[in-house]
């Protein structure tokens, strides 16, 4: 069992840095697996309103819309556990015994369909006005939850409240600031807003994406983020350092750095700057710094549908254009596409004339400056619609 232990808590560090919360349940479903229950979800409650909602559930849609609609605001469950502080725990027949329980409505239209009578809900963090917990339950029939079982929950949930917080501690801005994520999430180099601790309070989904790969920088288990190796990380650390003690953004003052990576691969580049008061304020209190994290070995995503459309190139004219603006000779492209180098410049003439532009530095600046350096591929919708990423 204690091998057991310490592979669940390894597995659970690693979900926190996935850029979905589904890694998640999963590793809870494996501590319901040990405790033989199920895991009915991984929930967010606002302490202030009662409103619940669910970031992970294997339930049946139909029947959270149920609960959504005819129980969240009348269930005296839900509003006492709403009340929970850190560490709060709930067993169902600590709270309502089996008989009045098996008579409510809530029973007989919910937990019943879904097959909980027993459970134990445990808050596992309270980042601001909310309530983040796990719930497991067993359907009726069944023993409730030992001592022994509480016990071995209890050794998962501060590790469950730590990758929460890793994972989601940007959790009270997210509702606020679906319109600026969808923003930066446009923008083809990650975007991290951090605190003094290096925490990341908020990633666009480049940002994600080059935390979830840890390869030059990651978060590590206390949260913060951490360069590969030693000497980047002192580095990092004292640049991270040097914003936050700068007067600010206005002092026109900035920290530049490049991490190493492994596998040949050419560093990461990041450029730090302090937020001026009040610009990240939705991201709670105390100083923030935005970090710009440029990836030199990630692929831009296609152009050529934005400058057919802009410039009226033809679909050849602008396979031609992206190359070029991804920094291939005539030559190379001449090699890439299998047509000659005087077709390839024979295009080039055309996209000269139709840009406004006189050679390819122009051209490269024109289409990086432009629309069609934004992202508008599948990958900017891949967030899941929550307000937690």
């Amino acid at each position: 069992m204690e091998k057991q232990i310490v592979k669940t808590v390894s597995a659970i560090y690693e979900a926190a840095q996935s850029p979905t919360s589904r890694p998640l349940l999963d590793v809870c479903d494996k501590i319901g697996g040990m405790v033989n229950a199920q895991t009915d979800g991984l929930t967010v409650i606002n302490t202030k309103t009662a409103d619940l909602t669910l970031v992970e559930s294997k339930m049946e849609p139909e029947l959270l819309r149920i609960y959504a609609e005819e129980f969240q605001h009348i269930n005296l469950i839900q509003k006492h556990i709403a009340g929970l502080g850190p560490g709060g725990r709930l067993n169902r027949v600590d709270f309502i015994g089996d008989a009045e329980f098996g008579r409510s409505d809530i029973y007989n239209e919910f937990f019943q369909k879904a097959g909980i009578y027993n459970f134990e809900y445990r808050v596992i963090a309270t980042p601001g006005d909310y309530q983040a917990a796990i719930e497991f339950s067993r359907p009726k029939g069944r023993d409730n939850f030992s001592t022994a079982d509480q016990d071995l929950i209890d050794v998962f949930v501060p590790h469950l409240g730590r990758a929460f917080s890793i994972h989601f501690n940007y959790l009270p801005a997210r509702s606020h600031a679906g319109v600026l994520t969808e923003v930066l999430d446009r923008i083809p180099r990650g975007v991290l807003v951090v605190d003094e601790a290096r925490k990341v309070l908020f990633s666009n989904s480049s940002g994600s994406s080059i935390l979830t790969e840890g390869d030059g920088i990651f978060i590590n288990r206390r949260g913060g983020l951490s360069a590969r190796n030693n000497a980047d990380h002192k580095r990092f650390k004292a640049a991270i350092a040097g914003v936050f003690a700068s007067p600010g953004i206005n002092s026109g003052w900035a920290a530049t750095i490049r991490l190493n990576r492994g596998n040949g691969k050419r560093p990461l580049e990041l450029l730090i700057a302090k937020c001026t008061k009040g610009d990240c304020d939705q991201f709670g209190t105390g100083e923030k710094a935005i970090i710009f994290v440029s990836d030199p070995e990630s692929k831009r995503v296609s152009v050529a549908d934005v400058l057919c459309e802009l410039y009226g190139l033809t679909r050849s004219e602008a396979r031609v254009a992206s190359l070029i603006v991804d920094g291939m000779s005539p030559a190379e492209v001449s090699n890439e596409l299998c047509v000659s180098e005087n077709t390839v410049k024979t295009h080039l003439k055309r996209i000269f004339s139709k840009t406004d532009t006189k050679r390819q530095t122009e051209l490269a600046k024109l289409v990086l400056l432009g629309p069609a350096s934004l992202k508008f591929d599948d990958e900017t919708n891949n967030r899941k619609n929550t307000p937690y990423g």
